[in-house]
């Protein structure tokens, strides 16, 4: 599978350019349930998905202007807006999905408790919501970062490197723990959840409001199919990553948006956390700026919608 971008100068008005990651159940369960289902073509717009294995990836396009609208955990998310780039974040993908670190089975029996990751290689895909996570858990545990040999590793390596011993632990997000666990790859040492979001450039939402508005209202009908069709949109991930589509369904029950009256707004509470990861990501070093999150956030595309 190739993960690429591309650069379109001139492009048709209804044209949306999306940018997902199959590799990131739930949110993916709802971006190919609107895919699948064509919700934006039957409203007249062409649609262009490019698929990436981590937020990051998503960035860096959006920052060339290569898509439109995109996906990012909260690390990346945080990235985006501080790094000047003209987004908005319009609504949620995910609310409370499982991440975590994973140890590998050649080190399971001496690394007990997260102290134990004290001179062991840790492998993270860097910026991702799971650079995030380990760095957190580090600290609660009063542990410097640099007392652990952070290897950066995207998620589709890190299951090789696991059970090849090249690494020693993993931090990642679902499926992965599940599908290490099932595997015998590794164990979950300590885990986490995570939210995400749909952001997209200003420059889009100042030539297309209509399209955002389709865009976030498509999204709102893609999750209430999903949540009702849960073995239908684990199927469609199941295709595009070759993952099991049980694990899939199983690795998604975490994640609350799937909740019966689930919606893709934002939460306050989802915004506050977000502000605290800005905040932690500042004093460690991983974003250079602190961004104004309330300010990044326009949520009267999601309310035109519930109303």
């Amino acid at each position: 599978m190739i993960f690429l971008f591309v650069s379109c100068q001139s492009r048709p008005g209804n044209l949306i350019r999306i940018g997902y990651q199959p590799y990131w159940v739930g949110e993916a369960n709802i971006i190919l349930a609107m895919k699948r289902m064509g919700l934006l073509e039957k409203m007249g717009y062409r649609v262009e998905y490019y698929r990436f294995l981590s937020g990051p990836g998503v960035n860096e396009a959006m920052a060339a202007d290569s898509i439109d609208a995109g996906v990012g955990g909260d690390l990346p998310t945080v990235l985006a807006l501080s790094s000047g780039m003209k987004i908005t974040v319009l609504a949620s993908v995910s609310k409370s999905l499982r991440q975590a670190i994973v140890v590998g089975k050649k080190r399971e029996k001496e690394i007990l408790r997260v102290a134990d990751l004290v001179g062991k290689k840790v492998a993270v895909a860097k910026g991702s919501t799971s650079h995030f996570f380990l760095y957190r858990t580090l600290a609660e545990n009063g542990i410097d970062p640099a007392r652990v040999s952070i290897i950066h590793l995207s998620v589709k390596a890190q299951p090789q490197a696991l059970a090849g011993g090249e690494v020693d632990a993993a931090a990642t997000w679902e499926p992965w723990p599940s599908r290490l666990e099932k595997e015998g790859i590794g164990r979950i040492l300590s885990a986490g959840d995570f939210p995400g979001f749909l952001y997209a450039r200003k420059d889009f939402l100042s030539r297309n409001p209509r399209g955002a508005a389709d865009l976030v209202k498509s999204l709102q009908q893609a999750l209430e199919y999903a949540a009702a069709n849960r073995e239908q949109t684990c199927r469609w991930v199941s295709e595009e990553t070759g993952d099991d589509y049980l694990l899939i369904c199983r690795a998604i029950e975490t994640d609350r948006i799937f909740a019966p009256g689930g919606t893709v707004r934002p939460e306050p509470e989802l915004i506050e956390k977000l502000k605290r990861v800005a905040e932690f990501s500042l004093s460690e070093k991983l974003i250079a700026k602190l961004p104004d999150i309330t300010e990044g956030f326009d949520l009267s595309f999601v309310e035109d919608i519930l109303k």
